[in-house]
């Protein structure tokens, strides 16, 4: 028999889940690796969809978003804020065709406002998590010495309030919010697997961590208790 901590927290467990407490846990048990199950079924086709979702946004952002931001630095000779516009949209672009166009007009400050968007290539090829990483960093870094200039902060010189309006921080702030979650996304079957890990919840309660006692009867553990209770219900 168990003493002391191990026997308090023996009486606790067993007495501590009503039976609807225990029937919400095995359903919620259930429901997540079912879910889970099914998910990775159609890994074959959701990893793709989402690979290409993730490739369409990247692009339409540094060929689309990204080019009257670079008309304007380009026109004004804003270098600074050019060059970190152009290592953006570098870090990530797949040009249709795989190469450049022959003319960029924006880079010389000419491309028209009312110019039909840049159309380019829907491919299931995501940019890898260090490009994403890459993107972000220069993302909040103009972005934040955009806020300071307009902030009245003046201590930094290598952006002007007007160089970015608060429409293209706007932009580039929900690109950086949305794209958060690009990672998780793109690693469909490790996060699919983590999600559904249930292993904490069996074998890694909390009094188990605390208790002084090295062994508790097996009696004790959320997995028995739960099993013990779906087999007196049938």
């Amino acid at each position: 028999e168990v003493e002391g901590v191990g026997s308090e927290y023996d009486r606790m467990v067993k007495h501590a889940y009503q039976n609807d407490e225990k029937e919400a846990l095995i359903e919620i048990m259930g429901m997540i690796k079912g879910l889970g199950s099914y998910l990775k079924q159609l890994e074959g086709a959701l990893a793709p969809a989402v690979a290409r979702h993730v490739h369409r946004e990247t692009q339409e952002l540094v060929q689309n978003t990204l080019t009257p931001m670079i008309k304007h630095a380009a026109k004004h000779k804003k270098k600074d804020v050019l060059a970190m516009l152009v290592h953006l949209r570098a870090s990530v672009v797949d040009w249709k065709g795989g190469l450049p166009p022959a003319e960029c007009p924006e880079m010389a400050g000419k491309r028209a406002d009312g110019d039909p968007p840049r159309e380019f290539s829907q491919r299931a090829l995501a940019p890898s998590p260090a490009q994403l990483e890459v993107m972000r960093f220069l993302i909040t870094h103009m972005c934040d010495l955009a806020d300071d200039h307009r902030g009245g902060v003046l201590s930094r010189v290598m952006m002007a309030k007007d160089d970015l309006s608060r429409e293209n921080v706007k932009s580039l702030r929900h690109f950086y919010t949305t794209s958060r979650s690009y990672p998780l996304m793109l690693d469909f079957s490790g996060t699919l697997r983590h999600l559904t890990d249930l292993s904490n919840l069996y074998f890694r309660e909390f009094h188990y961590s605390i208790s002084p006692t090295p062994k508790l009867p097996i009696s004790s553990s959320l997995p028995y208790i739960l099993v013990d209770h779906i087999l007196k219900g049938t």
